[in-house]
């Protein structure tokens, strides 16, 4: 199991440069990729989306692509003689030769240049050996916090299990509460000299129904054990999870309209707590 959140660096190096790639990955509902790359590396694009998509299913990703020259290395310089000797004749024709020092000929813009960076094609030969070292790193982070979300997630999950077997041994007790009000409202009927049997019979069945609630926790239980084993799973669940934890609400949500007990109604409240607590955590989960 993995987190979406993570962040990771890789780097690798072509000659005296030295090209970095940072990664950093935030929860969302698919895949989302920012590449931020110089100008000159923009045909790079297509060919680092694929690379992502390959072990990267969902999330925000954030790629930045650094290219410098690497530290202690001197950076190869050029001087451009054609354009040094434009600027001495242009200087001689505006103020006579003399009047200005070779420091300042050399200062002047272009005359000294910083050697080009690698072309596309070298940088392409280095850039997965980069890429994998960043995304290796962003999984390894990802796969630790997966870990301790499903360390929490099982910690309430057991926490749900116990409850809905609680609910289950207080179960005998709200039946027969409900029962001694179905025969109040029955007593209530045979009073009335206008009650017909029709109406006595839907009352009952009525009631009846509203107190069982033996499917909700039986599909509770089923809830549970896909809970637990999605979490075995090593592929991307957090959808997976996020469905079976809506379908938990539906069953707890269910259960409290049907019983109109005080110690049900209790526990209900923190069966809801416990499972918005695990939908909270699956957001962040691949």
């Amino acid at each position: 199991m993995r987190s979406m959140t993570g962040y990771g660096t890789g780097t690798a190096r072509k000659g005296a440069w030295v090209l970095e790639i940072e990664i950093k990955s935030v929860n969302h509902r698919n895949l989302s990729l920012n590449l931020y790359l110089p100008g000159e590396y923009s045909a790079l694009d297509p060919l680092i989306r694929f690379k992502i998509k390959e072990r990267i299913p969902r999330g925000r990703i954030d790629l930045n692509l650094n290219l410098e020259v690497e530290e202690g290395q001197a950076p190869e310089i050029s001087l451009d003689k054609d354009l040094l000797q434009a600027y001495e004749q242009a200087i001689l024709e505006a103020v006579g030769e003399g009047q200005v020092s070779e420091e300042f000929k050399l200062s002047l813009p272009g005359v000294i240049r910083q050697k080009k960076t690698p072309a596309i094609e070298d940088i392409e030969g280095v850039l997965e050996e980069a890429l994998n070292g960043a995304l290796d790193q962003l999984i390894l982070m990802q796969e630790g916090e997966g870990q301790a979300l499903k360390k929490e997630i099982e910690e309430y999950g057991k926490k749900i299990a116990k409850m809905v077997q609680n609910i289950k041994g207080i179960l005998p007790e709200i039946q027969k509460e409900h029962y001694q009000r179905l025969k109040t409202r029955l007593k209530d009927f045979l009073e009335d000299d206008d009650f017909a049997e029709e109406r006595i019979m839907m009352e009952a069945g009525v009631l009846a129904e509203r107190s069982d609630i033996q499917e909700e926790l039986v599909r509770m239980e089923s809830h549970i054990d896909h809970l637990n084993n999605a979490l075995k799973e090593k592929n991307a669940v957090g959808k997976k999870l996020d469905f079976i934890a809506q379908e938990m609400l539906r069953e707890i949500n269910t259960i409290g309209s049907k019983i109109n007990n005080r110690e049900v109604l209790y526990r209900v409240i923190e069966l809801k707590s416990w499972v918005e607590k695990i939908r909270e955590q699956v957001q962040n989960i691949l």
